[in-house]
């Protein structure tokens, strides 16, 4: 068993008077699987659902390893879901779950080096969810998601992401970066 890793973040959307929120807590098992839990809140002033709380509980598990096979070059292979609540009163006005599920598969690599090792991930994913499963949860779309991270020490990883916007419902969800 790892040492919990946790995780918080805060935005402010100016433009639509929106302050995100969230943490979260992960635990790796025998190197394989990794159970999380992250709890985020939302608070969208102007329009009217103003503090919605969302829990997502995830489980990932490694299916290859880093560098598999005695081959250096190799990324580590992983496969998740995410399960997500919402408790927006929105999901009941627009005819949407409160709960749906995120499945991916990702690939990552930790690149050594001798200045600072950086770590590269990209994935695939399907889900339900209407704007990160905040406002609740419908039909499937696809999208993709990448990011790089330097690590400066070992305790601390300091990156840039993206994830591309999913369709669900005829709703476009915004891309991340």
């Amino acid at each position: 068993v790892s040492n919990p890793q946790i995780g918080a973040w805060y935005t402010r959307l100016d433009s639509a008077d929106i302050d995100w929120a969230a943490l979260s807590a992960s635990i790796s098992i025998a190197k394989r699987l990794e159970l999380s839990y992250g709890f985020g809140y939302t608070d969208a002033n102007k329009y009217g659902d103003s503090s919605v709380r969302t829990h997502n509980v995830g489980a990932k598990i490694n299916l290859l390893p880093d560098g598999a096979f005695d081959t250096p070059w190799l990324p580590a292979v992983s496969v998740g879901t995410v399960i997500k609540h919402t408790d927006a009163a929105t999901a009941d006005a627009l005819g949407l779950d409160k709960t749906g599920a995120d499945f991916y598969a990702v690939a990552t690599k930790l690149v050594p080096n001798d200045i600072l090792p950086f770590l590269v991930s990209a994935g695939i994913q399907a889900s339900d969810e209407v704007v990160n499963g905040v406002v609740g949860h419908g039909d499937y779309g696809f999208g993709w998601f990448a990011n790089i991270d330097v690590i400066p020490v070992s305790w601390l990883a300091l990156g840039a992401g993206y994830k591309s916007g999913i369709d669900t419902d005829k709703v476009h969800n915004h891309d991340y970066y």
